[in-house]
């Protein structure tokens, strides 16, 4: 299994360096006692090495912001390792119990804190405020959370971390002197000349672009064994395995990246609202199978080019990327992720990278799809 965002290459550091990067460069100085959100490569830093944080006595949290793709590209890992440190033995975390207006601008809940990203140089017109309410965490006393930040638009990110009496405990500021690469695009379509009681997959030709969303009130899981999902062409068709029941919503929750003759592949952004799409549970939710589709995105190809593609499975819906800059960008659907297979790893999964020579079959078709 490969569990993004590590290992990371030096391409991808060269990368956050030179497109998107942390304010830690060329830092403006954030209000007393307000820390850094630090810049790690692999989760694992987020609890070894980065400073804690106390949340309102009860908490002691430590963040880090990741960038998962070399090179560089349109969203970012925020990482939050929560330990309750409380006398009474009783963890309890903010969740929003409805919206009204208030002074506050939207803060997503995470964990025992509240996540708010703005663009500092631009003035909010609609603000909101969450209305607090208590609940229990669902994974004890210690956990490590993730959330997705998109970057894909050109400008500056505020990312600021509250605590629940509102007080700003961390902040950090990523600018993107161009728009942030998307390399994810939507990889499934519902076949809907499926017979009763089975679900058929066709490879979306004009995939849309996309973004994964994780559940902000599950755990990451850091370290699982053993190749959670693999992907092999036979009999002319993609077959994506799985394990844990991840596909089960695979129009939904699948990707894929492209690379011709070994260069990635960015997917444009949407312009104007998205293009929805039937979608369907799995009639076997460990295997998917669709017949092999080169898109009209990989542009002009010949036989003996060499294409390749990775799969990665979301385990919140897709989020689509537009061409305009986000008012809300971190749109999360989620608690539908407490569900029976708790074992699914709350983290973005790659697959494995298959690599093609394109033969003639392959590029049948193609020229009507352009």
């Amino acid at each position: 299994m490969r569990l993004l965002p590590w290992p990371i290459s030096v391409a991808a550091v060269l990368a956050l360096i030179s497109g998107c990067t942390s304010s830690a460069s060329n830092p403006p100085a954030n209000p007393s006692g307000v820390a850094p959100i630090s810049q790690v490569v692999r989760p694992e830093q987020v609890k070894e090495e980065c400073c804690p944080i106390d949340v309102s006595g009860r908490w002691k949290v430590r963040l880090g912001l990741i960038d998962p793709e070399p090179p560089g590209g349109a969203w970012r890992l925020l990482l939050c390792w929560a330990e309750y440190t409380g006398a009474d033995g009783d963890p309890v975390v903010m969740d929003s119990g409805g919206v009204e207006s208030g002074e506050y601008a939207m803060r997503v809940p995470l964990g025992p804190v509240r996540v708010e990203v703005t663009d500092p140089d631009v003035q909010p017109t609609d603000r909101l405020k969450y209305l607090a309410d208590k609940v229990r965490m669902a994974f004890g006393c210690e956990a490590m959370l993730t959330m997705v930040v998109p970057t894909a638009w050109k400008g500056r990110y505020q990312i600021s971390v509250y605590d629940a009496e509102g007080r700003e405990i961390a902040r950090t500021v990523l600018a993107a002197s161009e728009p942030g690469p998307c390399w994810w695009q939507e990889l499934l379509r519902f076949d809907a000349s499926s017979p009763p009681g089975e679900t058929r997959w066709t490879m979306a030709a004009h995939g849309q672009a996309v973004l994964p969303s994780v559940e902000k009130y599950m755990p990451a899981s850091l370290s699982k064994s053993g190749e959670r999902l693999k992907m092999t062409l036979e009999d002319r068709r993609l077959v994506i395995r799985c394990e844990d029941s991840l596909l089960d919503d695979p129009g939904s929750r699948l990707a894929v990246r492209w690379w011709v003759n070994g260069r990635p592949v960015p997917v444009p952004p949407i312009k104007g609202g998205p293009e929805l799409h039937k979608t369907a549970d799995a009639s076997d939710p460990a295997v998917v199978r669709a017949p092999l589709r080169l898109p009209p995105l990989l542009g002009e190809l010949k036989v003996g080019d060499e294409v390749g593609l990775q799969v990665m499975h979301s385990p919140g819906r897709l989020q689509f990327v537009s061409a305009d800059r986000h008012s809300l960008m971190m749109e999360e659907d989620l608690l539908e992720r407490l569900r029976a297979s708790k074992a699914a790893p709350n983290m973005p999964v790659l697959s494995n990278r298959l690599d093609l020579k394109v033969e003639p079959w392959m590029l049948e078709g193609r020229e009507g799809e352009e």
